[in-house]
């Protein structure tokens, strides 16, 4: 049987286990505990700094998101949603040159495929005007900029887009 039980600001799991004797005596009963308290302020920890991480980008002025080494789109910001129209279940997994005009897409394609074939990224993350593409198939100018970074062994790019429509 396992308990976890809270006494004051910390945290004990808590571990009936039985022993059988060899004598077939009723079994004596051992309780294991383990000290919580740390795991716990560091899950705590860990929710408190990705609720600050996801206000901050909601809260930004310009689309935000992340984008994988292949080009799919992991997770977007509100601005996004609000700017294209797509909800981050609709984008999710999908190709970030979705969100580029016909005119615009052949060339962040070549972008990439340049950095799938050479890993370099230099040509993916300069700023340019683009014209963005709406869910709805309405276009409007963007500025985009990409930066790169690291994520464990897994390669990352943010990609953050400003509306120019009423620049």
């Amino acid at each position: 049987t396992e308990l976890e039980v809270a006494a004051g600001k910390r945290f004990f799991e808590a571990r009936l286990a039985p022993i059988h004797t060899a004598k077939g005596e009723p079994p004596a009963v051992v309780l294991l505990s383990r000290d919580l308290t740390e795991r716990r302020s560091a899950e705590q920890a860990l929710r408190d700094s990705e609720a600050y991480l996801r206000a901050v980008l909601d809260n930004a002025a310009d689309a935000i998101l992340t984008v994988d080494n292949k080009g799919r789109v992991e997770t977007i910001n509100r601005i996004v949603a609000e700017l294209t129209g797509y909800g981050a279940d609709e984008l999710v997994g999908q190709p970030v040159s979705m969100l580029l005009s016909d005119e615009d897409r052949p060339e962040h394609q070549e972008r990439w495929a340049t950095f799938a074939a050479t890993g370099d990224s230099s040509r993916i993350l300069t700023g340019r005007e683009v014209m963005g593409l709406r869910k709805d198939g309405t276009q409007f100018p963007a500025y985009l900029s990409v930066g790169e970074f690291e994520l464990g062994d897994r390669h990352v790019f943010l990609a953050t887009a400003r509306d120019l429509t009423e620049s």
